[in-house]
Protein backbone atom coordinates (compact mmCIF):
# COMPACT_ATOMS: atom_id res chain seq x y z
CA UNK A 1 0.00 0.00 0.00
CA UNK A 2 3.22 2.44 0.84
CA UNK A 3 4.77 1.64 -2.55
CA UNK A 4 1.46 2.25 -4.13
CA UNK A 5 1.26 6.15 -2.57
CA UNK A 6 4.55 6.58 -3.37
CA UNK A 7 4.72 5.67 -6.67
CA UNK A 8 1.20 7.87 -7.46
CA UNK A 9 2.84 10.31 -6.07
CA UNK A 10 5.57 10.71 -7.38
CA UNK A 11 3.72 9.92 -10.79
CA UNK A 12 1.28 12.99 -9.97
CA UNK A 13 4.13 15.16 -9.68
CA UNK A 14 5.91 14.05 -12.82
CA UNK A 15 2.89 14.92 -15.15
CA UNK A 16 2.27 18.45 -12.38
CA UNK A 17 6.17 18.97 -14.16
CA UNK A 18 5.54 17.49 -17.17
CA UNK A 19 2.33 19.61 -17.79
CA UNK A 20 3.91 23.43 -16.48
CA UNK A 21 6.51 22.25 -18.71
CA UNK A 22 5.21 21.98 -21.67
CA UNK A 23 2.70 24.87 -21.03
CA UNK A 24 5.30 27.18 -20.34
CA UNK A 25 5.25 30.57 -22.20
CA UNK A 26 7.09 31.49 -25.43
CA UNK A 27 8.59 34.73 -24.90
CA UNK A 28 9.18 36.37 -28.26
CA UNK A 29 12.22 39.09 -27.98
CA UNK A 30 12.18 41.69 -31.02
CA UNK A 31 15.58 42.40 -31.79
CA UNK A 32 17.35 45.37 -33.91
CA UNK A 33 20.95 45.75 -34.69
CA UNK A 34 19.88 48.74 -37.74
CA UNK A 35 19.70 47.14 -40.92
CA UNK A 36 19.71 43.29 -42.48
CA UNK A 37 21.46 40.92 -39.47
CA UNK A 38 24.45 38.98 -40.82
CA UNK A 39 24.63 35.27 -41.56
CA UNK A 40 27.20 35.08 -37.99
CA UNK A 41 24.53 36.91 -35.87
CA UNK A 42 21.30 34.55 -37.38
CA UNK A 43 23.64 31.58 -36.34
CA UNK A 44 23.66 33.02 -32.76
CA UNK A 45 20.87 33.55 -32.38
CA UNK A 46 19.68 30.12 -33.90
CA UNK A 47 22.18 28.70 -30.94
CA UNK A 48 20.62 31.34 -28.46
CA UNK A 49 16.78 29.58 -28.78
CA UNK A 50 18.69 26.27 -29.16
CA UNK A 51 19.74 26.59 -25.22
CA UNK A 52 16.66 28.65 -24.38
CA UNK A 53 13.56 27.61 -26.35
CA UNK A 54 10.93 29.49 -24.17
CA UNK A 55 12.87 32.35 -25.90
CA UNK A 56 12.68 33.49 -29.60
CA UNK A 57 14.15 36.06 -31.63
CA UNK A 58 12.54 38.41 -33.55
CA UNK A 59 14.43 40.49 -35.76
CA UNK A 60 13.55 44.05 -36.70
CA UNK A 61 15.11 46.21 -39.16
CA UNK A 62 15.56 50.03 -39.35
CA UNK A 63 17.45 52.03 -41.30
CA UNK A 64 21.17 51.16 -41.21
CA UNK A 65 22.31 54.58 -42.01
CA UNK A 66 23.32 56.03 -38.18
CA UNK A 67 21.22 59.68 -37.75
CA UNK A 68 18.29 57.99 -39.37
CA UNK A 69 18.62 55.05 -36.87
CA UNK A 70 18.74 57.46 -34.16
CA UNK A 71 15.75 59.68 -35.43
CA UNK A 72 13.84 56.36 -35.64
CA UNK A 73 14.41 55.10 -32.44
CA UNK A 74 13.28 58.62 -30.86
CA UNK A 75 10.20 58.99 -32.78
CA UNK A 76 8.78 55.14 -31.54
CA UNK A 77 10.15 55.36 -27.95
CA UNK A 78 9.09 58.73 -27.24
CA UNK A 79 5.85 57.64 -27.76
CA UNK A 80 6.49 55.12 -24.71
CA UNK A 81 6.60 52.17 -27.89
CA UNK A 82 8.23 48.77 -26.42
CA UNK A 83 7.54 46.51 -29.37
CA UNK A 84 11.45 46.47 -29.24
CA UNK A 85 13.06 45.07 -26.32
CA UNK A 86 16.51 44.58 -27.33
CA UNK A 87 18.47 46.74 -29.28
CA UNK A 88 21.81 48.76 -30.27
CA UNK A 89 22.44 52.37 -30.24
CA UNK A 90 25.97 54.10 -31.07
CA UNK A 91 27.32 55.23 -27.78
CA UNK A 92 27.19 58.47 -28.13
CA UNK A 93 23.93 58.48 -28.16
CA UNK A 94 23.55 56.48 -24.13
CA UNK A 95 23.21 59.43 -22.09
CA UNK A 96 20.22 61.62 -24.26
CA UNK A 97 18.30 57.88 -23.98
CA UNK A 98 18.96 56.78 -20.64
CA UNK A 99 17.86 60.78 -19.65
CA UNK A 100 14.93 60.30 -21.42
CA UNK A 101 13.88 57.39 -19.75
CA UNK A 102 13.60 55.39 -22.69
CA UNK A 103 16.39 52.40 -21.80
CA UNK A 104 16.47 50.36 -18.79
CA UNK A 105 18.88 50.60 -16.11
CA UNK A 106 20.93 46.77 -16.27
CA UNK A 107 22.58 47.00 -12.81
CA UNK A 108 20.14 44.29 -11.33
CA UNK A 109 20.72 42.18 -14.53
CA UNK A 110 24.45 41.78 -14.54
CA UNK A 111 25.91 41.02 -11.03
CA UNK A 112 29.74 42.69 -10.82
CA UNK A 113 31.31 39.56 -11.91
CA UNK A 114 29.30 39.49 -15.17
CA UNK A 115 29.92 42.70 -15.40
CA UNK A 116 34.06 42.25 -15.04
CA UNK A 117 34.11 40.34 -18.39
CA UNK A 118 34.61 43.32 -19.96
CA UNK A 119 37.30 46.15 -20.68
CA UNK A 120 36.85 48.63 -17.90
CA UNK A 121 37.26 51.45 -20.46
CA UNK A 122 34.31 50.29 -22.15
CA UNK A 123 32.17 49.50 -19.62
CA UNK A 124 32.46 53.22 -18.05
CA UNK A 125 31.21 54.35 -21.79
CA UNK A 126 28.15 52.32 -21.00
CA UNK A 127 27.28 54.45 -17.67
CA UNK A 128 25.73 57.40 -17.24
CA UNK A 129 24.92 58.92 -13.55
CA UNK A 130 26.33 55.71 -11.77
CA UNK A 131 24.54 53.14 -13.33
CA UNK A 132 25.05 50.73 -16.03
CA UNK A 133 23.14 51.18 -19.10
CA UNK A 134 24.80 49.83 -22.37
CA UNK A 135 26.50 46.34 -22.87
CA UNK A 136 29.85 47.05 -25.31
CA UNK A 137 29.13 43.80 -28.03
CA UNK A 138 32.96 44.55 -29.79
CA UNK A 139 35.73 47.13 -28.62
CA UNK A 140 35.68 50.15 -31.18
CA UNK A 141 38.35 52.53 -30.44
CA UNK A 142 40.91 54.81 -32.83
CA UNK A 143 44.42 53.00 -33.73
CA UNK A 144 47.24 54.16 -35.77
CA UNK A 145 48.46 51.81 -39.11
CA UNK A 146 51.73 52.02 -40.29
CA UNK A 147 52.42 51.15 -44.11
CA UNK A 148 55.96 49.76 -43.87
CA UNK A 149 55.98 49.57 -47.61
CA UNK A 150 57.14 52.92 -47.48
CA UNK A 151 59.72 53.07 -44.90
CA UNK A 152 62.59 50.79 -45.76
CA UNK A 153 64.19 49.24 -42.65
CA UNK A 154 61.81 50.85 -39.88
CA UNK A 155 63.46 49.48 -36.85
CA UNK A 156 61.08 47.85 -34.20
CA UNK A 157 60.75 50.80 -31.72
CA UNK A 158 60.64 53.98 -34.09
CA UNK A 159 60.27 57.32 -31.83
CA UNK A 160 58.02 58.42 -35.34
CA UNK A 161 54.93 57.25 -33.21
CA UNK A 162 55.50 58.15 -30.14
CA UNK A 163 54.10 62.10 -30.96
CA UNK A 164 51.85 63.90 -33.15
CA UNK A 165 54.28 66.29 -33.90
CA UNK A 166 56.89 63.42 -34.10
CA UNK A 167 54.53 62.12 -36.62
CA UNK A 168 54.09 65.46 -38.38
CA UNK A 169 57.42 65.42 -39.03
CA UNK A 170 57.89 62.47 -41.22
CA UNK A 171 59.85 62.78 -44.35
CA UNK A 172 57.86 60.77 -46.71
CA UNK A 173 58.35 59.21 -50.27
CA UNK A 174 57.30 61.26 -53.36
CA UNK A 175 53.00 61.75 -54.39
CA UNK A 176 52.41 60.03 -50.61
CA UNK A 177 51.47 62.33 -46.80
CA UNK A 178 52.34 61.82 -43.73
CA UNK A 179 49.48 60.86 -42.19
CA UNK A 180 46.02 60.11 -43.54
CA UNK A 181 42.73 60.44 -41.08
CA UNK A 182 39.07 61.65 -41.89
CA UNK A 183 38.14 65.29 -41.48
CA UNK A 184 35.05 65.38 -43.50
CA UNK A 185 31.49 66.87 -42.13
CA UNK A 186 30.75 63.58 -40.13
CA UNK A 187 30.82 62.34 -36.37
CA UNK A 188 34.82 60.65 -37.50
CA UNK A 189 35.78 64.16 -37.25
CA UNK A 190 34.95 64.98 -33.63
CA UNK A 191 36.84 61.44 -32.84
CA UNK A 192 39.78 62.60 -34.34
CA UNK A 193 39.51 65.87 -32.81
CA UNK A 194 39.56 64.82 -29.31
CA UNK A 195 42.41 62.17 -30.30
CA UNK A 196 44.55 65.32 -30.92
CA UNK A 197 43.81 66.28 -27.11
CA UNK A 198 46.62 66.02 -24.45
CA UNK A 199 46.39 62.56 -22.41
CA UNK A 200 46.36 64.12 -19.60
CA UNK A 201 43.28 66.25 -19.97
CA UNK A 202 40.14 64.21 -19.04
CA UNK A 203 37.69 66.32 -20.60
CA UNK A 204 34.33 67.88 -19.11
CA UNK A 205 31.06 65.78 -20.05
CA UNK A 206 29.49 69.45 -20.27
CA UNK A 207 30.71 70.87 -23.16
CA UNK A 208 30.34 74.34 -23.13
CA UNK A 209 32.11 74.03 -19.12
CA UNK A 210 35.12 72.32 -20.79
CA UNK A 211 35.36 75.01 -23.85
CA UNK A 212 35.90 77.66 -20.88
CA UNK A 213 37.66 75.75 -18.23
CA UNK A 214 40.21 73.50 -20.83
CA UNK A 215 40.05 76.24 -23.61
CA UNK A 216 44.31 75.79 -23.39
CA UNK A 217 43.85 71.65 -24.21
CA UNK A 218 40.71 73.02 -27.19
CA UNK A 219 43.28 75.44 -28.51
CA UNK A 220 46.01 72.89 -28.87
CA UNK A 221 43.84 69.95 -30.05
CA UNK A 222 42.37 72.29 -32.71
CA UNK A 223 45.73 73.49 -34.05
CA UNK A 224 47.09 70.17 -34.33
CA UNK A 225 44.15 68.47 -36.18
CA UNK A 226 44.53 71.98 -38.74
CA UNK A 227 48.14 70.79 -39.38
CA UNK A 228 47.46 67.40 -39.93
CA UNK A 229 44.72 68.25 -42.44
CA UNK A 230 47.11 70.84 -44.23
CA UNK A 231 49.21 67.85 -44.78
CA UNK A 232 47.45 65.76 -46.75
CA UNK A 233 46.54 69.37 -48.93
CA UNK A 234 43.13 69.88 -47.76
CA UNK A 235 42.18 66.15 -48.78
CA UNK A 236 41.73 65.07 -45.42
CA UNK A 237 38.24 67.84 -45.73
CA UNK A 238 36.37 65.29 -47.78
CA UNK A 239 37.60 61.84 -46.54
CA UNK A 240 35.65 59.74 -44.20
CA UNK A 241 36.78 56.23 -43.13
CA UNK A 242 36.57 54.50 -46.35
CA UNK A 243 38.60 57.24 -48.43
CA UNK A 244 41.91 57.53 -45.67
CA UNK A 245 42.01 54.20 -45.57
CA UNK A 246 42.15 53.85 -49.76
CA UNK A 247 45.31 55.82 -49.47
CA UNK A 248 47.03 53.54 -47.47
CA UNK A 249 46.19 50.94 -49.11
CA UNK A 250 47.24 52.19 -52.17
CA UNK A 251 50.79 53.22 -50.55
CA UNK A 252 50.28 56.87 -50.51
CA UNK A 253 50.31 57.36 -46.64
CA UNK A 254 52.66 56.32 -44.37
CA UNK A 255 50.69 56.76 -41.24
CA UNK A 256 46.91 56.33 -41.01
CA UNK A 257 44.14 56.60 -38.37
CA UNK A 258 41.44 54.31 -38.68
CA UNK A 259 38.82 51.94 -36.36
CA UNK A 260 39.87 48.29 -35.84
CA UNK A 261 37.64 46.90 -38.77
CA UNK A 262 40.19 48.16 -40.85
CA UNK A 263 42.79 45.37 -39.71
CA UNK A 264 40.16 43.11 -41.33
CA UNK A 265 40.65 44.61 -44.86
CA UNK A 266 44.50 44.65 -44.31
CA UNK A 267 43.60 40.54 -43.82
CA UNK A 268 41.13 40.27 -46.72
CA UNK A 269 43.91 41.77 -48.97
CA UNK A 270 46.63 39.48 -47.61
CA UNK A 271 48.57 41.78 -45.49
CA UNK A 272 50.86 41.05 -43.00
CA UNK A 273 51.50 42.86 -39.51
CA UNK A 274 55.18 43.60 -39.14
CA UNK A 275 56.03 42.84 -42.95
CA UNK A 276 53.40 45.07 -44.46
CA UNK A 277 51.97 47.10 -42.04
CA UNK A 278 52.51 47.61 -38.09
CA UNK A 279 49.87 48.94 -35.61
CA UNK A 280 50.81 51.50 -32.73
CA UNK A 281 48.45 53.03 -29.83
CA UNK A 282 47.31 56.85 -31.13
CA UNK A 283 50.34 59.55 -29.72
CA UNK A 284 47.09 60.51 -27.46
CA UNK A 285 44.34 58.98 -25.86
CA UNK A 286 42.08 57.36 -28.89
CA UNK A 287 38.14 57.81 -28.79
CA UNK A 288 35.66 55.05 -27.85
CA UNK A 289 33.61 54.03 -30.82
CA UNK A 290 30.88 51.85 -31.33
CA UNK A 291 27.40 50.40 -30.99
CA UNK A 292 26.33 49.42 -26.92
CA UNK A 293 23.27 47.13 -26.63
CA UNK A 294 20.89 48.02 -24.91
CA UNK A 295 17.16 47.05 -23.18
CA UNK A 296 13.88 49.28 -23.24
CA UNK A 297 12.71 50.17 -20.40
CA UNK A 298 8.73 49.68 -21.79
CA UNK A 299 9.92 45.79 -22.43
CA UNK A 300 7.89 43.30 -20.60
CA UNK A 301 10.79 41.22 -20.57
CA UNK A 302 13.77 42.47 -19.55
CA UNK A 303 15.23 39.39 -17.75
CA UNK A 304 15.01 37.09 -20.86
CA UNK A 305 16.24 40.35 -22.89
CA UNK A 306 19.16 40.75 -19.77
CA UNK A 307 19.55 37.04 -20.90
CA UNK A 308 19.79 36.97 -24.20
CA UNK A 309 22.74 40.35 -24.37
CA UNK A 310 24.62 38.16 -21.74
CA UNK A 311 24.90 35.60 -24.37
CA UNK A 312 25.72 37.78 -27.67
CA UNK A 313 28.36 39.30 -26.13
CA UNK A 314 29.24 36.59 -23.97
CA UNK A 315 33.18 35.59 -23.95
CA UNK A 316 32.76 32.32 -26.07
CA UNK A 317 30.81 33.96 -28.82
CA UNK A 318 33.56 36.87 -28.63
CA UNK A 319 35.92 33.84 -29.18
CA UNK A 320 34.46 32.37 -31.73
CA UNK A 321 34.29 35.81 -33.54
CA UNK A 322 38.24 36.51 -33.36
CA UNK A 323 39.40 33.22 -33.91
CA UNK A 324 36.74 32.24 -37.20
CA UNK A 325 35.23 35.84 -38.60
CA UNK A 326 38.46 37.79 -37.90
CA UNK A 327 40.80 35.00 -38.76
CA UNK A 328 39.13 34.66 -42.09
CA UNK A 329 39.77 38.41 -42.66
CA UNK A 330 35.71 39.40 -42.10
CA UNK A 331 35.29 42.71 -40.83
CA UNK A 332 34.98 41.68 -37.20
CA UNK A 333 34.53 43.38 -34.48
CA UNK A 334 37.59 43.14 -32.32
CA UNK A 335 36.44 41.67 -28.68
CA UNK A 336 35.46 43.68 -25.62
CA UNK A 337 36.35 40.79 -23.23
CA UNK A 338 39.06 41.44 -21.02
CA UNK A 339 40.41 37.75 -20.95
CA UNK A 340 40.83 37.06 -24.48
CA UNK A 341 43.57 39.55 -24.86
CA UNK A 342 45.24 38.16 -21.84
CA UNK A 343 45.23 35.06 -23.79
CA UNK A 344 48.79 33.98 -24.30
CA UNK A 345 47.39 31.27 -26.92
CA UNK A 346 45.43 34.14 -28.61
CA UNK A 347 48.17 36.62 -28.64
CA UNK A 348 50.27 34.06 -30.17
CA UNK A 349 47.57 33.75 -33.31
CA UNK A 350 46.76 37.67 -33.40
CA UNK A 351 49.87 39.29 -32.17
CA UNK A 352 48.61 42.69 -32.67
CA UNK A 353 46.27 41.94 -29.40
CA UNK A 354 48.99 43.46 -27.23
CA UNK A 355 49.19 46.47 -29.05
CA UNK A 356 45.15 47.10 -29.10
CA UNK A 357 44.81 46.45 -25.62
CA UNK A 358 47.63 49.08 -24.52
CA UNK A 359 45.30 51.36 -27.00
CA UNK A 360 42.37 50.14 -25.23
CA UNK A 361 43.66 50.55 -21.73
CA UNK A 362 43.66 54.51 -22.32
CA UNK A 363 40.93 55.14 -24.49
CA UNK A 364 38.98 58.26 -23.66
CA UNK A 365 34.64 58.53 -24.53
CA UNK A 366 33.30 61.50 -26.35
CA UNK A 367 31.57 63.99 -23.81
CA UNK A 368 28.80 61.42 -22.10
CA UNK A 369 26.03 64.31 -22.44
CA UNK A 370 21.93 63.86 -23.00
CA UNK A 371 22.55 66.74 -25.07
CA UNK A 372 25.67 65.27 -27.19
CA UNK A 373 23.60 64.35 -30.43
CA UNK A 374 22.73 68.09 -30.96
CA UNK A 375 25.89 69.37 -29.65
CA UNK A 376 27.63 67.11 -32.36
CA UNK A 377 26.14 68.42 -34.67
CA UNK A 378 27.17 71.97 -34.06
CA UNK A 379 30.92 70.74 -33.25
CA UNK A 380 30.74 69.27 -36.48
CA UNK A 381 29.77 72.37 -38.44
CA UNK A 382 32.19 74.56 -36.67
CA UNK A 383 35.22 72.98 -36.70
CA UNK A 384 34.91 71.59 -40.23
CA UNK A 385 34.43 74.97 -40.87
CA UNK A 386 37.81 76.12 -38.98
CA UNK A 387 39.92 72.77 -40.86
CA UNK A 388 39.44 74.82 -44.41
CA UNK A 389 39.43 78.22 -43.37
CA UNK A 390 41.72 80.89 -42.06
CA UNK A 391 39.98 81.21 -38.89
CA UNK A 392 41.90 80.88 -35.65
CA UNK A 393 41.60 78.26 -33.05
CA UNK A 394 40.40 81.03 -30.31
CA UNK A 395 37.96 82.27 -33.04
CA UNK A 396 36.30 78.96 -33.58
CA UNK A 397 36.11 78.18 -29.44
CA UNK A 398 34.24 81.93 -29.36
CA UNK A 399 31.90 81.27 -31.92
CA UNK A 400 30.50 77.64 -30.17
CA UNK A 401 30.65 78.72 -26.79
CA UNK A 402 28.35 81.65 -28.32
CA UNK A 403 25.91 79.02 -30.23
CA UNK A 404 26.31 77.24 -26.83
CA UNK A 405 24.62 79.71 -24.52
CA UNK A 406 22.34 80.56 -27.25
CA UNK A 407 20.72 77.09 -27.66
CA UNK A 408 20.77 76.23 -23.56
Amino acid sequence: MIKFVIQTYTAIICFVMLFFSSCQRTVILQFSTGGELQQHEKEIIREFEEKNPHIKIRPVKLPAFSMSQHDSYVTYLSGGEGSVDVFAIDVIWLAEFAESGWIAPLDEYFNPTERDIYLPMLLKAGIYNNKLYGIPGVADIGLLYLNTKLLAGWPDKEPAASSWEAIFSVRTPSRSYPLALQAAASESLICNLLEFFPAEVDLKDDLLESLTTQQTAWLAALERYKKAVLLTKGLALSQAENESGRLFLENKAVFLRNWPYFLGLLREQKKKLNEDFRIYPLPERPTIGGWYLVINRNSPYKEEAALFLKYITGEEVQRRNLTERYARGESAGLPSATALYRDTKLQQDFPELKMILLSLEKARARFISPDYYEHSRLLVREVHSYLKSRHSAAETIKKISAQLKAIQ
